[in-house]
């Protein structure tokens, strides 16, 4: 979305070789020291961040650093992570480690996005004392920094999907007389429905099917004895509401059929034209999960329909691989390869839009 608007990235961190391996396909920055793979706690790491912003001011010109973005992990406070364990505050202590970040860069802006419940959770501040996050961000930035955090539902502001999280935007105070944090945030627009954002697309009938212009817009393959689950579903209906047992999801046991335990109303559950998108997770794999059942097609949405549903435009690239001279058998290997880290990646994404 920065790239869109004509941001120049110097410096970017991943923790995983792949995830910086899909920031190189786009080429997200100008020079290859700008892609830092590591832990963000080491020193290591951060002083890399710190040379290439040197680096920068030496080569480019540039007299201070813009905007820091920080997107931490959120496994510690997330709703959909029901099993929480003493690895929560370690996960929480990223957010920390962005706060340090931000602090020694000093840029005029700083966007921190995360889950809704992200400014109440708990966390460990640098000073060693256990506060909300929302203090912590007082205490460190609150200084130089006009600070606004708000919960925001993504699919009011421009994103094709329903996502509510929490936007945290700092202008540093030398600025305020030029613009506040309330006016960064994204306008209001009306949401849209599943058939306005994917309507279009070509319909995918048979298991496995690839588009011949699309490698991303395929049926994504799953065990055969759950389609007549799925094919008998009725319209915004659950394969849970399926009249027959054989039609309902189950495992056989001794040739008997035991019932799979519906834990969740959205599992199996066939989406709607009407309706707009449902939140994206990262388990959008499988039918089982939340709302990832396509509203006629017997499949779980294909990654172009999840990219369109997470503003993420076509041109944007999941390796540096050509996957448009690809020949089928080459198109079936990239996807079994690359599907499933394609899919959490669009999961665990800022909507395009909303960044822009």
């Amino acid at each position: 979305g920065f790239k869109e608007e004509e941001f120049q990235c110097v410096a970017t961190n991943e923790f995983e070789e792949k995830r910086i391996a899909i920031q190189i396909a786009n080429e997200k920055c100008k020079y290859p020291t700008g892609y830092i793979c590591g832990d963000i706690k080491t020193d290591d790491v951060k002083n890399r961040i710190y040379n290439e912003i040197e680096m920068w001011k030496s080569v480019e010109k540039t007299k201070e650093i813009d905007v820091v973005v920080a997107t931490p992990p959120c496994q510690g406070m997330s709703v959909a992570n029901h099993k929480k364990n003493e690895n929560d505050e370690i996960r929480n202590s990223l957010v920390i480690e962005s706060l340090i970040l931000i602090k020694n860069i000093n840029p005029k802006f700083f966007i921190i996005e995360n889950v809704s419940a992200f400014l109440k959770t708990e966390c460990e501040d640098v000073d060693g004392v256990k506060k909300s996050i929302k203090e912590a961000i007082d205490s460190n930035l609150s200084e130089r920094y006009e600070v606004v955090g708000k919960v925001i539902n993504f699919k009011n502001y421009g994103n094709n999907s329903s996502r509510t999280r929490t936007v945290v935007i700092g202008v540093r105070k030398d600025y305020i007389t030029k613009v506040t944090p309330n006016e960064l945030f994204p306008d209001y627009q009306e949401e849209k429905s599943i058939k306005d954002v994917i309507g279009y697309l070509p319909r995918l009938k048979t298991m496995g099917e690839i588009n011949s212009n699309d490698i991303y817009h395929s049926f994504r393959p799953y065990d055969v004895r759950m389609l007549p689950w799925i094919s008998n579903t009725g319209y915004g209906k659950s394969a849970f509401d399926n009249e027959k047992a054989e039609h309902r999801p189950h495992k056989i046991v001794d040739g008997v059929i035991v019932q799979n335990t519906n834990k969740n109303g959205d599992k199996y559950k066939r989406q709607t034209w009407e309706k707009t998108a449902p939140c994206i997770h990262t388990r959008n794999d499988i039918l089982a999960s939340q709302s990832t059942v396509h509203p006629e097609d017997n499949r779980v949405f294909s990654v172009r329909e999840l990219m369109n549903f997470m503003t993420i435009p076509k041109h944007f690239k999941w390796s540096s691989e050509d996957v448009s001279k690809f020949s089928l058998d080459e198109k079936k290997a990239h996807l079994k390869k690359y599907d499933t880290t394609i899919r959490t990646a669009i999961g665990e994404a800022v909507p395009t839009s909303i960044f822009k």
